[in-house]
């Protein structure tokens, strides 16, 4: 079995590292709003010792538990978290493809300004990405001592993705063929044996606690929906009457339009079926292509990466996420195949549930320290076969320029600056100014959904751990203006 030098791996992360202190010490953190501030309230619950709340899940059963446990700390622990996850990338580069791979692959994630963007904010994008990283260090699909030890561990790893984000069960499965296809049997169960170990406390506490038998969250129907309803474009679109703040996984909107008393489990099953209904070919495709963009398309506003990537030259040091992408795709050209079998299958499992929910940045990122191995392959054995890889370099560099350009069909335009005065005030701590200058901004056009997540910003931040109702009088203001 090959294995890495101890020193890209070493180096990677001390890099990685660096770079993500010196983000903690000069990016304020965001004033947390939506997914942010139901996490953090959720945690201060569980702290108090009330739990995460009555019912099932509806989004990540961990993060909850993560953020409790690490309190204060966690943005830092995140970026630490971070920076092992560069080194856990050189580490499995290196073990697969050798020296020059582990150098490529621990870089591209140790300088990677998405990474340290998302790892700096209260989302489960940034410890899911560690722990497939971690996975793919301790993936047994390859001879070498204690494999049933390495594939347990491996299936916890990857069970305590799943609770952070459940579509990490398809990486977790693809792991398991791919070691099954090795004639490693027992490694394979022991892997099955601690996704199941990992996963198990959080069905349990759906089914003893929350009353109904769900795996792990209610999330997957409307999150389905979003991303596969008629007219949809491949991106977060959130439906007429959605509730962000309160309303996480569309489970009282489903109940308004159906007329129905569901529970969560039926709500998400009312929300899949039309999904069902409006699933079309042409939709994954434009999926398929968003996945390779450029840009890290922003989910709800407030993680858009492209105004804070302006204001940090660190943030603008990698390859952007297209070109690790392309790199990753061609690795099957140049080998060594068998060595990259695991982090091929669990890239193309995970990029396969991107393509089937809705594609953004922060959906995107865990799947980029897997990418960043393949990269790493490609670029160390490109000499291997020459001429095969410079022709596909070329066609699928050209198609994405077309495809990307400026105007071109998949185009998200210009980043939106209309905000960054009222930004520029919030962060001086001139919160009213910067208010005012929003709802100035929202008379002039009332469809500004950006003003209005901002204004939201200010207006939700102070009230965390308040009443529902005040909550939600603050949300109208910003949507009513």
């Amino acid at each position: 079995m090959r294995r890495s030098p101890l020193l890209p791996t070493l180096t990677c992360g001390a890099v990685a590292l660096a770079l993500r202190l010196i983000h903690a010490l000069t990016v304020e953190a965001p004033t947390p709003v939506l997914d942010q501030a139901r996490f953090l309230a959720q945690a201060a619950a569980i702290r108090a010792g009330d739990g995460p709340g009555g019912g099932p899940y509806a989004t990540s059963p961990l993060y909850p538990y993560l953020l409790a446990v690490l309190g204060d700390g966690a943005r830092l622990a995140q970026l630490v978290l971070g920076a092992g996850t560069a080194a856990l990338v050189a580490l499995a580069a290196g073990r697969r493809a050798g020296p020059v791979a582990a150098w490529v692959a621990g870089s591209l994630v140790a300088v990677s300004g998405p990474a340290v963007h998302y790892e700096s904010q209260l989302l489960v994008a940034g410890p899911l990405a560690f722990l497939l990283a971690l996975a793919l260090a301790l993936a047994p699909d390859e001879e070498g001592p204690r494999e049933e030890l390495r594939g347990g561990a491996a299936g916890v790893a990857l069970g305590l993705a799943a609770a952070l984000r459940p579509t990490a069960l398809a990486p977790a499965l693809a792991l398991a063929v791919v070691t099954l296809a090795r004639g490693r049997r027992r490694a394979a169960a022991a892997l099955g044996i601690g996704v199941a170990l990992a996963v198990l406390p959080f069905t349990l506490r759906n089914s003893l606690i929350g009353g109904e038998p769900v795996l792990l969250t209610t999330g997957g129907g409307f999150n389905l929906w979003v991303g596969n309803h008629e007219g949809a474009p491949g991106v977060f679109e959130a439906p007429p009457g959605y509730d962000l703040a309160l309303d996480p996984v569309g489970a009282d909107l489903a109940r308004r339009e159906s007329g129905e008393a569901l529970d969560a489990a039926g709500a998400s099953a009312w929300w899949r079926a039309r999904a069902l209904e409006d699933m079309s070919t042409g939709l994954f495709l434009r999926k398929l292509a968003l996945a390779l963009h450029p840009e890290e398309i922003p989910q709800l506003g407030p993680d858009d990466f492209r105004p804070v990537r302006r204001e940090a030259w660190w943030l603008r040091l990698s390859l952007d996420a297209r070109w690790v992408l392309l790199l990753a795709l061609l690795a099957p050209l140049v080998g060594p195949r068998e060595r990259i079998a695991a982090p091929y299958a669990m890239a193309a499992a995970y990029g396969a549930v991107l393509v089937l929910y809705f594609v953004s940045g922060r959906f995107r990122l865990p799947m980029m320290p897997l990418a960043a191995v393949l990269a790493g392959a490609s670029l160390a054995h490109v000499r291997a076969r020459p001429r095969p890889m410079a022709l596909a370099s070329l066609v699928l560099a050209a198609t994405s320029l077309f495809v990307f350009r400026a105007a071109g069909p998949l185009s998200l335009g210009e980043a939106d600056t209309r905000a960054a005065a009222p930004r520029a005030l919030r962060l001086e701590g001139r919160n009213e100014e910067a208010a005012d200058a929003l709802r100035a901004l929202l008379v002039e056009d009332p469809t500004y959904a950006r003003g209005a997540l901002e204004l939201g910003r200010l207006l939700v931040g102070p009230l965390l751990g308040t009443t529902p109702d005040e909550k939600r009088a603050a949300w109208s203001e910003a949507a009513a203006v």
